[in-house]
């Protein structure tokens, strides 16, 4: 049941990326603007990656609750990382047009929990390296925990091009937990 609910999950996100950059402003580049920025305040369409957040987040969530008693903390890990995407789903950041007004607050917690997202994944990734049911050996665990780390002070550094690190970080966790999840 779990990596049922983890592939719906991932084909959810792929579908709201897809859907929300076809119907997004004309000004939105994949190259220079987030995720988060398809369902921005005040975006057209900005319910698609809203939607695909929920659905992401949500199917993460609970595939992790149901796995619950195996790899406990990486769960509970996981369980925060599919709980911040609802967040930063449901408060959302500003719009990409410098000159447009927003809700400072709603774009800070989505922020915030945008920063949750990628605290939450280091963590998981970190509990299947250093935990004692974990390896050191394990590649893909080091990788993610490198781009939870390097890709948002990248992003920090080259704010002009936070659209293609963005996604490359979320294919790294969509294909960490197909592992995590995938039976045998």
């Amino acid at each position: 049941m779990s990596f049922a609910l983890i592939r719906i999950s991932i084909a959810a996100l792929v579908v709201g990326i897809i859907a929300g950059n076809i119907f997004a402003h004309p000004d939105y580049s994949i190259v220079s603007n987030t995720i988060s920025e398809l369902a921005a305040q005040d975006a057209p369409n900005a319910w698609i990656m809203r939607a695909a957040f929920f659905a992401y987040g949500l199917g993460v969530a609970a595939a992790a609750l149901a796995d619950i008693r195996t790899h406990v903390l990486t769960r509970i890990a996981i369980i925060a990382f599919g709980l911040s995407l609802v967040g930063a789903g449901f408060w959302a950041a500003r719009p990409i047009w410098p000159e447009a007004p927003f809700n400072v607050r709603e774009d800070n917690l989505h922020s915030i929990f945008g920063t949750l997202t990628g605290v939450s994944f280091a963590a998981a990734c970190s509990a299947r390296l250093f935990l004692p049911s974990g390896s050191l050996r394990d590649w893909l665990s080091w990788v993610g925990l490198v781009a939870s780390i390097a890709i948002p002070l990248y992003m920090l550094q080259v704010p002009t091009l936070d659209g293609l690190p963005q996604r490359v970080m979320f294919a790294i966790s969509a294909i960490w937990l197909w592992r995590e999840f995938r039976p045998g």
